[in-house]
């Protein structure tokens, strides 16, 4: 009398002796990597690296207080009086411990230096990158500079670094930005969040 597979498993149970079997090891190979502090180009914007030369150029961008008044960067207490002081944000803020890449935003025609956006909070684990950290210039708000500063970031994110999941979030009291991002976010909806740089929406995922 043959005895199946099953039969023979588990009458070794019964005897208290190990099972050994054939099943493969199941893995999961995770694809992400963190941002390369690369150079990201469109029609409408170039993105590099930001460092300290930046300093003046972003001071000058950003030294008005409306783009303070909402929360970025801790808010007007927060905003630097002079390049020094932008280039102690650039180096404090920006570029330390995200754990990604900073970008100095800049108009494709002219080179104008026109704001900051960021790729940090990597999460290789669970591949997921927050996209934040980023003011402009007012004179380009509500222009083509956002949509396509965002477009290059997440096409970075997804289809370069291999990430599943972006992050955004946004200061409670930055209405105007909450208003973008609920515009844009897959479900149409944002939820206020209690504290950060820059309400959460729910993240874009690819």
């Amino acid at each position: 009398m043959s005895s199946s597979p099953r039969d023979l498993i588990n009458a070794r149970r019964r005897a208290g002796g190990a099972v050994a079997t054939n099943w493969p090891a199941l893995t999961w190979a995770l694809s992400a990597r963190a941002p390369s502090p690369t150079r990201l180009a469109n029609a409408v914007v170039e993105l590099r690296p930001i460092s300290p030369g930046d300093a003046a150029g972003l001071f000058a961008a950003l030294d008005f207080p409306e783009v303070w008044a909402a929360g970025y960067g801790g808010g007007p207490t927060g905003r630097p009086q002079d390049v020094a002081g932008m280039a102690h944000f650039i180096s404090s803020h920006l570029t330390a411990g995200s754990g990604g890449v900073a970008y100095a935003v800049r108009l494709a025609d002219d080179g104008a230096l026109v704001g900051t956006s960021t790729l940090g909070d990597v999460d290789l684990g669970n591949e997921t990158v927050h996209l934040g950290w980023t003011a402009y210039t007012p004179a380009a708000w509500g222009t083509a500079v956002n949509p396509a500063t965002k477009l290059a970031l997440l096409t970075h994110a997804f289809e370069n670094c291999g990430f599943g999941r972006v992050r955004f979030q946004v200061d409670h009291l930055n209405t105007r930005s909450q208003t973008a991002v609920a515009s844009s976010a897959p479900s149409g909806r944002a939820s206020p969040a209690g504290t950060s740089d820059a309400p959460t929406a729910p993240g874009a995922t690819r």
